[in-house]
């Protein structure tokens, strides 16, 4: 997918079109902030080189992707992430069984960009599998032409990158840049116990630590506050919940730490822009 092209952000809807065609078969949205695309390669299939105006991400969905960069080359298998910065020149080749992929490419300057910014400071290859359900169901949704399938899209989307920016900072541990004990005992809290009422400052006293410190730490190692990082788990399992449950929302809303069913579709109408029972019916018209 070639995603340059002749506009000052470097990814115009044109550029990712034509790429997306030169393959074997692609589609692609213009959500705003970023596009996404789903291409499918053929077997050994190498697209031109190419470069992107903001950051990009690929997740593998079947297949091999092997990418290509002057100073060194990533394979990518089913459930693996390619993660790079803007302005890089690259080329993929496809496996021998072809590859299927979805890429999404984050405009610079964008508020996206802004919330996870170290996610567009890796470049390589992260192991995301909790990406890959999502991205099956971003392919699905690319297809469908309902009049709120960009609103799904644009949230999948999101999650999607939220949860691959997550893998990054785990990864990152596992190879010598481990946060402190106590700061993982922290995201470790925040994780399974998001159902309950959590208090950052209680949380910090809990640790030995000041509320200050523990923020500043955790925006260091994991590139967003302990509240933010709280917000995301609950409303991730929320919307899991509602894709994957019959529950009534009550019991997702309870169940996801949120105080009532109120707060529930307030939350999920910001993030989506579909209430609730909206999100859940996009699951069941499949």
């Amino acid at each position: 997918m070639d995603m340059g092209g002749g506009e000052e952000d470097g990814v115009p809807a044109a550029g990712i079109a034509n790429g997306a065609t030169s393959l074997d078969q692609g589609v692609f949205r213009d959500l705003g902030d970023f596009l996404v695309a789903a291409v499918r390669f053929g077997p050994g299939r190498r697209t031109a080189e190419q470069r992107h105006g903001g950051g990009h991400v690929m997740v593998t969905v079947s297949g091999r992707i092997c990418t290509r960069f002057p100073e060194g080359s990533w394979h990518a298998d089913t459930g693996e992430v390619l993660v790079h910065g803007a302005g890089l020149v690259h080329e993929h080749v496809a496996g021998p069984a072809g590859a299927e992929a979805v890429a999404v490419c984050v405009r610079e300057g964008s508020a996206t960009i802004r919330s996870l910014p170290r996610l567009f400071r890796v470049r390589g290859v992260v192991p995301a599998s909790a990406a890959l359900p999502t991205a099956r169901r971003i392919l699905r949704e690319l297809t469908r032409r309902q009049s709120h399938a960009d609103l799904v899209l644009r949230s999948l989307t999101l999650q999607l990158l939220t949860s691959t920016a997550r893998a990054a900072q785990k990864d990152a541990g596992q190879n010598g840049h481990d946060p402190p004990p106590w700061l993982q005992e922290a995201r470790a809290v925040l994780e399974e116990g998001f159902h309950e009422p959590i208090r950052i400052g209680a949380l910090a006293e809990q640790l030995g630590f000041t509320p200050m410190q523990l923020i500043r730490a955790f925006q260091r190692h994991f590139g967003t506050s302990p509240g933010a990082y709280l917000r995301q788990v609950r409303l991730e399992h929320a919307l899991a919940l509602l894709a994957e449950s019959t529950e009534p929302l009550t019991a997702v809303a309870l169940g996801s730490g949120y105080s009532d069913q109120s707060h529930l579709c307030r939350v999920i109408k910001e993030e989506t822009g579909l209430t609730p029972g909206e999100y859940r019916r996009s699951f069941r018209d499949q």
